[in-house]
């Protein structure tokens, strides 16, 4: 093994330890890629080779710019009406819903609600985005309350098997 390849690997380990710190919790267990020959497709996007063979459950947050107390309650309250209406193939899909209004917006550079949604597969996650009939009116319901600019969206696997990689999207 050369030096640059284990430097590689030694902070390889040191964001897999920064990542089960600050984000694993009991309910969404750990985050992974898994390497059992299924594959993924992302439109527009090419894969880094090593995310080839993606799999497993994904954790998607997403961040809004809402103006007013009252409509980011609302917010808050349109996402309780999507987790227990959104089903794919008559059950539900989402294994994991919430959101909640941001205390410091200051700190978070303008972003006033945070919304975590998880999945079982990416697939899950891609029928969410452009599929779930509930999912779009959670979005049509953003703009009526004033949405200022597009959410901003960020998603990454959740690791099943302890000893492989964790990689974020």
């Amino acid at each position: 093994m050369t030096a640059q390849n284990l430097v590689k690997r030694r902070m390889e380990r040191r964001r897999v330890r920064h990542f089960r710190r600050h984000f694993a919790s009991k309910n969404m267990g750990d985050t992974t890629i898994s390497r059992s020959g299924a594959s993924i497709d992302i439109p527009g996007q090419e894969l880094p080779e090593h995310l080839g063979l993606a799999t497993g459950q994904v954790k998607r947050i997403t961040l809004f710019k809402i103006p007013g107390l009252s409509n980011q309650q609302k917010l808050v309250d349109a996402y309780k009406v999507l987790e227990q209406k959104a089903k794919k193939d008559g059950r539900a899909y989402i294994l994991y819903l919430d959101a909640s209004i941001i205390e410091d917006p200051a700190r978070s550079k303008g972003y006033t609600v945070i919304g975590t949604t998880e999945f079982n597969s990416y697939d899950d996650m891609k029928y969410y985005d452009e599929q779930c009939e509930e999912h779009a009116a959670l979005k049509a319901r953003a703009r009526e309350l004033g949405l200022e600019e597009p959410p901003l969206v960020a998603w990454c696997f959740i690791r099943i098997d302890p000893s492989e990689e964790v990689v974020m999207i």
